[in-house]
């Protein structure tokens, strides 16, 4: 039996709607392994004290969150070429010299959850433009997508960010201004990769009216990358014009256990983390 104690964590902010530690320590228990999982939310600044904590502390490795998953390549000593490629880590290995090698789960985690659904995405509306929608976009170049249109408040920002990767992916993108009534062109999915909808001062907004998504194609998925609370304002308008649609839940878990392998080399029990994280979820 493995007698190491894991110490991992997660960095971000806010955080307090997180739920990682939930489906960490299930992930440590279905595999016998002793350890703790905690939050740490800070401020950017305080980036570096908090890996020099790490490291002082013996951690394995953590986390990052919003709005660090591209803040924090500057920290790293290695990353690794997939999350090099898409400008973005979310999962970061604490080696036994203290160095830091940065990965990126997010994309697995996206991609195989929209697999279960659609072997094939097209034609992609995206609202958002920070690490986590960098993912998304290589998700859905393996999925196929040829053309993926960026809806922003941040006109300047989003162009940056379509710049960048377009050549890396070879994707038609384009980029329009979030208004109050948009009409989408034909697309297989919607995705919403901002913090808006999530537990707190978010919860009661959503990237797009009830209205503007009855223009949206009927055969389209609507995909919240929110997944606490579990029914977002956008899941609630997805389930009352009767579109297919997923929450964030199904991401949180698979990145979550991609993120584990990386840290113990060990396959966690993936369903025991689905059921800790629903049974959190009825128990709140």
């Amino acid at each position: 039996m493995n007698t190491d104690f894991y110490k991992l964590g997660i960095i971000g902010k806010p955080l307090s709607h997180s739920i990682s530690p939930v489906i960490q320590k299930t992930a440590l228990d279905s595999v016998k392994l002793g350890g703790s999982y905690e939050k740490f939310e800070i401020d950017a600044e305080n980036i570096f004290k908090a890996l020099e904590f790490f490291k002082k502390s013996n951690y394995k490795g953590f986390n990052v969150t919003i709005p660090y998953k591209v803040e924090i390549l500057k920290y790293l000593d290695q990353v690794a070429e997939s999350a090099k490629n898409i400008g973005a880590v979310n999962t970061v290995k604490i080696s036994k010299n203290g160095s830091l090698m940065g990965f990126n789960t997010d994309i697995s985690g996206f991609y195989s959850s929209v697999l279960k659904k659609r072997e094939k995405i097209e034609n992609a509306i995206l609202f958002g433009s920070g690490g986590a929608a960098q993912a998304v976009v290589f998700g859905l170049k393996d999925l196929g997508c040829k053309h993926i249109c960026v809806y922003t408040r941040n006109f300047g920002k989003t162009k940056i960010f379509v710049e960048k990767l377009k050549d890396k992916t070879n994707i038609d993108f384009s980029v329009k201004l979030i208004e109050d009534n948009i009409t989408f062109e034909k697309a297989n999915i919607l995705i919403n990769s901002t913090p808006l909808g999530t537990k707190g001062e978010n919860e009661n907004l959503s990237v797009v009216s009830k209205n503007s998504l009855e223009s949206l194609n009927k055969d389209a998925l609507i995909y919240d990358l929110v997944y606490n609370p579990q029914e977002t304002l956008l899941i609630k308008y997805a389930k009352e014009l009767g579109f297919d649609y997923i929450n964030g839940l199904e991401m949180l878990i698979m990145q979550g256990a991609e993120a584990f392998k990386i840290w113990t080399g060990l396959e966690p029990d993936i369903k025991k983390m689905q059921d800790s994280a629903r049974k959190y979820f009825l128990n709140i």
